[in-house]
């Protein structure tokens, strides 16, 4: 009993110092809910972010509907984002990526890492998660 005492005692006495080390959020600094939609529609306009691509997901056997797009960039509206949807089973892994200029120039002088590229193995012969550094040219799916 008397343990139990003790032992209340000083976890009372650790919460009351912590709690005066601590100090109170300041409402001032608190990030506003505009400013967090803001940032939302920074990545939604297509301005700022003009192209999309399809990134595929991490799995052992590749996205039959998505592997065939994997190195192609569109135009951010443009409407094979809504005739392929991602994720619509439990195999698809693949997102939509958006791209702005600049990464469109740096893919296009170095390629895009493909994502199909076979797995590397550790010594004892396990995956370790990580892909060949393979490069394919970039194809845009749009005239210029």
């Amino acid at each position: 009993m008397v343990w139990f005492v003790v032992s209340l005692v000083m976890i009372f006495t650790v919460v009351y110092l912590l709690s005066k080390l601590i100090k109170p959020r300041d409402p001032a600094n608190k990030p506003d809910e505009i400013h967090f939609h803001q940032r939302v529609n920074k990545a939604e306009n297509p301005e700022i972010m003009p192209y999309a691509m399809f990134a595929i997901g991490p799995t052992k056997e590749p996205c039959s509907r998505h592997a065939d797009l994997r190195a192609r960039i569109y135009l951010a509206g443009d409407p094979v984002f809504q005739d392929n949807p991602v994720r619509l089973d439990a195999y698809c892994k693949c997102r939509i990526r958006k791209v702005t200029e600049f990464e469109l120039k740096k893919m296009e002088a170095s390629g895009v890492q493909d994502s199909l590229a076979t797995v590397l193995m550790s010594d004892k012969g396990l995956p370790t998660g990580r892909r060949e550094k393979k490069l394919i040219p970039l194809e845009k799916a749009w005239d210029e």
